[in-house]
């Protein structure tokens, strides 16, 4: 299956793997609990000092024998500690740990966990944890855990994958400030509670599954359960914890069914009892009594949950989360809105699960309980049915729902060009539109407004979709407005907005919702800001190897569309190198990767090019990478034309290309290419948009693809995302990008001087955002012109130099955009030249 979050064999395998890993750099003084550096407690965020960590050189943690307990089995083994004192009054509304991360420093951390304890003793959970939840940067510890002058201890560790990704970082401690938001919304009236202080309340357990109790020898039901401490003991003898007001200092009573105690044997540990995939399915749901609701107009369910899920085993639940009401007191079952038709709690309502993922906390729900509404005997199902890992909740509510409620589900491009777009290559984009009306009545004169406005705040596009009535319980989708953007052929940023109105909304604050485009003075195709937050690997099967022939292939590629031929001076374009991120180069140290260029069509649509079609698919540019196993960041590979003919690689109007790397890999490792990715933009929306349009026309270059990915064995690549039914290895999900990058430059702007080799240069920080420093050696004292120049030729900055044979020079460039420039060393012997970027995200 190929994925970007691996399943649990996948995580222990890669934890084993990283105990192999060894860094160079020395070990921090705060690797362990009893040493940890004291954080200074600023006012707040802007005045905090921050201090500098480091997960290098760590010991590994799981062989330590006494040390807190975690809220990971996989990402605490490169931990270090850090610590903060509260004096004579704790801060009247706590404090906020602060982790900050500069993606220009080339040796930060792509993420992190986090977690706070009160001593270290090994006995110890944390208050409150995360683990490499994507982007989340703060844990806000409530006043109601501190005592005055206490000290409270803080771990870090390096994610998503142990010592790969080992790395550096920011962090400082502060006061916590009032939180203003909400303060004079009115709450919803609650109509039923329940909290299980006092146990099940009356809640009923029903398991259609069982599992082994290796302590008894018998099998037993798969019962939900109570706690009294929040907490479940689940996969790795870990525990799963609730918290939802964020961290808690008491125990708190919930239920839950923890599927991975289950899959384990019953907290045999660690992982004693599971199989490989596929695992035994559970199946186990909760019904509460019958609830009066036959006074009531209009009703919503809502709760606080803690959930990690891999993946469901039934049609009510994608992942295995479901929630079902009854109008007969429990005989039938209905989905709780009829407009999106499905009990399904893990992709729909709001659902922001992903399989494999760390696990949502504090995460509450509102669904409409359509027809509940007058019903005197109305019960409510939590179910589960899957595999791993576990769901616990709390604090189940039926609430009085808004009467009106129009809803912007989601913003996406339909004919998405490339974000950020380069001056160069400007294409037009439009937009498709999805929202809900999941109350109890009607809107009437509903109108869609997307709106544009550039860094000045000035509206450069304003246009407006009727969409007339909408009725009650209803999910209107792909809603296209007609007019399309264009960005004019300078560089800015430009805000887009979504809004929807009607005559009547109850509810105005979820009516819009906003994304950023811009137009970038780069000569690069990219689809993404270059933050490495997720990952595309495939999961390597030994069951789907042939041992026979012990190599097997794979590869990745980003599709993009090339609208021009020449630059805003109108010379010809020419391709000439491709850039991608790794998430593993040590575990595919010495690996061969052969770099593509393609040009690409889809010609009869049916989501794959053949490599042995021509029609389809031609090889246009390649080149080798060889694994050096210490990469950071992009790595950038020059092209060469593939036939030998240089002209081959000049760019074409109205043309699609993919930018691949390819791996061949020994099937005795079963390690496999990481390819970094980032989840800034959706592009899902936009190929099966496009395709219906080009489908409809003929014209195959209205297509807007997203990524592509080969397997050997089918020889052919798949354009995702999305398209995995007959896939023995599965599919990539929509969520992310692959960090791969296509470059070009002017054709005719080659130097005429020879490349002097031997002047040696270095440039650091790279990429920059404001400084760049150059250090230079040369074998002999020379006149030498040092200037920064961008990709159309034109010199920023220029300096004469003489006398020396090294040099260290700074240049700010914090007056430069975002872009790649380059910087050139000229003598009368010949030149020699380096590429930097300018990245201020």
């Amino acid at each position: 299956m190929l994925t970007n979050r691996l399943p649990v064999s996948k995580l222990l395998f890669f934890l084993l793997l990283s105990t192999f890993s060894f860094s160079s750099v020395a070990q921090p003084v705060n690797d362990r609990c009893d040493t940890p550096t004291l954080l200074a407690l600023g006012l707040d965020a802007e005045t905090c000092i921050l201090a500098r960590g480091d997960t290098r050189g760590t010991e590994d943690a799981t062989t330590i024998g006494d040390v807190p307990l975690v809220c990971s089995g996989s990402w605490f083994t490169d931990d270090v500690w850090y610590s903060f004192n509260t004096g004579d009054e704790v801060p009247a509304f706590g404090v906020t740990v602060e982790v900050r991360l500069d993606p220009t420093s080339g040796t930060e951390l792509i993420e992190h966990g986090m977690a706070i304890y009160q001593d270290c003793d090994s006995e110890t959970s944390p208050i409150d944890c995360f683990t490499d939840e994507e982007g989340r940067r703060r844990i806000e510890f409530p006043a109601t855990c501190m005592e005055p002058n206490s000290s409270y201890l803080i771990r870090l560790w390096s994610a998503p994958e142990p010592r790969m990704n080992e790395g550096t970082f920011s962090i400082c401690a502060y006061e916590t400030p009032q939180d203003t938001t909400g303060l004079n919304e009115p709450k919803p009236r609650i109509i039923y509670e329940e909290t299980f202080d006092e146990g099940f309340n009356g809640w009923e357990s029903v398991s259609l599954t069982q599992s082994f109790n290796i302590n008894t020898g018998e099998m037993v039901d798969d019962h939900w359960m109570w706690s009294n401490t929040g907490c479940f003991t689940t996969y790795f003898g870990t525990n799963a914890c609730i918290s939802p007001e964020g961290p808690t200092c008491e125990d708190q009573a919930v239920i839950g069914i923890p599927v991975g105690f289950y899959q384990g044997e019953w907290g045999c540990s660690p992982n004693c009892g599971l199989s490989s995939p596929p695992y035994p399915n559970k199946h186990s749901y909760v019904i509460s009594p019958a609830i009066d609701l036959s006074n009531e107009s209009c009703v919503s369910l809502t709760w606080d949950e803690s959930a990690r899920f891999l993946e469901g085993e039934s049609t009510l639940s994608v992942l295995g989360s479901y929630v079902q009401y009854s109008l007969d007191n429990g005989k039938t079952w209905n989905n709780p809105s009829k407009a999106i038709g499905t009990a399904d709690v893990s992709v729909n309502y709001g659902g922001a699960y992903e399989s494999n993922a760390p696990s949502n906390n504090n995460l509450k729900r509102s669904i409409p309980l359509i027809g509940a509404e007058g019903n005197s005997s109305v019960r409510i199902r939590f179910g589960f049915d899957g595999t791993f890992y576990f769901w616990i909740v709390d604090n189940i509510r039926i609430v009085e729902s808004t009467t009106v409620d129009a809803v912007v589900q989601q913003n996406a491009f339909t004919r998405a060009t490339i974000n950020p777009m380069s001056i160069h290559m400007i294409d037009s984009y439009d937009f498709v539109l999805d929202f809900e009306n999941l109350a109890c009545e009607e809107l009437t004169k509903v109108n869609a407004n997307m709106t544009i406005t550039n860094s000045n705040n000035e509206v450069v596009h304003n246009v407006d979709l009727d969409l007339g009535t909408i009725k009650a319980d209803t999910i209107v989708r792909d809603q296209s407005f007609l007019q399309a953007f264009t960005p004019p052929t300078i560089i800015d940023n430009y805000t887009n907005t979504y809004t929807i109105s009607s005559d009547r909304d109850d509810d105005l604050s979820n009516n819009f919702q906003t994304f950023q485009t811009s137009v970038v003075d780069e000569m690069v195709f990219r689809k993404e800001n270059g933050i490495a937050n997720s990952y595309f690997t495939p999961f390597v099967d030994p069951g789907s190897i042939d041992y026979e022939n012990p190599v097997w292939q794979w590869e990745m590629g980003n599709i993009f569309f090339a609208p021009n031929s020449t630059a805003i001076t109108d010379e010809a374009l020419k391709f000439n190198e491709i850039s991608f991120q790794l998430i593993n180069p040590a575990a595919i140290k010495d690996d061969t990767l052969t770099i593509w260029l393609y040009e690409i069509s889809d010609n009869n649509f049916d989501n794959m090019l053949s490599k042995d079609d021509n029609s389809e698919i031609t090889r246009l540019g390649i080149s080798e990478y060889i694994v050096t196993g210490v990469e950071k960041g992009l790595i950038t590979a020059q092209l060469t034309s593939y036939d030998g003919n240089e002209e081959s690689l000049y760019i074409k109007s109205n043309t699609h290309y993919m930018a691949a790397v390819e791996t061949t890999t020994e099937v005795e490792r079963l390690v496999a290419m990481t390819i970094a990715a980032d989840d800034s933009y959706d592009y899902s929306k936009a190929l099966s948009n496009t395709r219906q349009t080009a489908m409809a026309s003929g014209d195959l270059s209205q297509v807007r693809y997203s990524f592509a990915f080969s397997i050997a064995e089918e020889n052919h690549f798949r354009i995702g995302p999305g398209y995995s039914d007959d896939l023995i290895f599965g599919n990539f999900p929509d969520d992310a990008t692959p960090i791969i990058r296509l470059g070009y430059e002017i054709a005719n702007s080659v130097s005429t001087l020879e490349i002097y080799q031997d002047i040696k240069i270095n440039i650091s920080p790279n990429p920059t955002a404001s400084k760049l420093t150059l250090d230079l050696s040369i074998d002999k004292v020379t006149e030498m012109e040092i200037s920064i120049v961008n990709l159309t030729g034109k010199t920023l900055n220029s300096r004469s130099i003489k006398g020396v044979t090294e040099l260290t020079e700074s240049f700010d460039v914090s007056a430069l955009s975002n872009g790649v420039y380059m910087i050139h060393v000229k003598t009368k012997e010949g030149v020699q030249t380096k590429k930097f970027v300018v990245s201020k995200y």
